[in-house]
């Protein structure tokens, strides 16, 4: 049975959510709706002033907005949550991840070295079977040859966007490849 069809890659998003802190703050967000960055480090057991920072990243990038202002021990807090939750939701089921009933959306990227790794196989395999070559496939991703050649040989740990991307290449998604490697 063929694969469906890959779903186009927010470079953007993908690129918001490298970082553990913001995939943290979106899954929170996700669940709680809205936060200040204060109850956020507190929910998160992070620092206020690394939590602001990725606040402010999503909200530059308009991915959060401001809800309310309130009054708060002579200081104004702002409260926010995303610009649009059912769209992110969305869009973050269409890279693979998933939210099942009574469960939070899993918004892991930290992968075990030993799963990516299989991922990373299965990537390989698929761009032989379908005869792109190494430094083809580099060039529409952006990427040196060598660093695909590195990737591909376990040597280098992948950035989660290389990772989308390979998959967009090559007709699957992450999501499908890592339920592969759980059989």
């Amino acid at each position: 049975m063929a694969d469906p069809p890959a779903a186009p890659i927010d470079s953007t998003w993908l690129r918001l959510l490298s970082h553990p802190t913001r995939v943290a703050i979106v899954r929170h967000l996700l669940v709680a709706g809205e936060s200040s960055p204060s109850r956020l480090a507190t929910a998160l057991s992070l620092p206020l002033a690394n939590v602001s920072y990725h606040v402010r990243v999503l909200r530059d990038a308009k991915r959060l907005r401001v809800v309310r202002r309130v009054p708060r021990r002579g200081a104004i807090e702002h409260r926010y949550c995303l610009h649009d939750a059912e769209a992110t939701a969305a869009l973050l089921r269409g890279y693979g991840w998933r939210d099942e009933p009574g469960q939070h959306l899993d918004l892991s990227v930290a992968e075990p070295w030993e799963r990516v790794q299989r991922v990373v196989r299965q990537l390989r395999q698929r761009r032989e079977a379908r005869d792109i070559t190494r430094a083809e496939l580099a060039s529409r991703l952006g990427i040196r040859a060598s660093q695909l050649e590195s990737i591909e040989r376990g040597e280098t740990d992948p950035r989660s966007t290389i990772l989308a991307g390979m998959a967009q290449e090559l007709g699957t998604t992450l999501g499908q490849l890592f339920a592969l490697t759980e059989r």
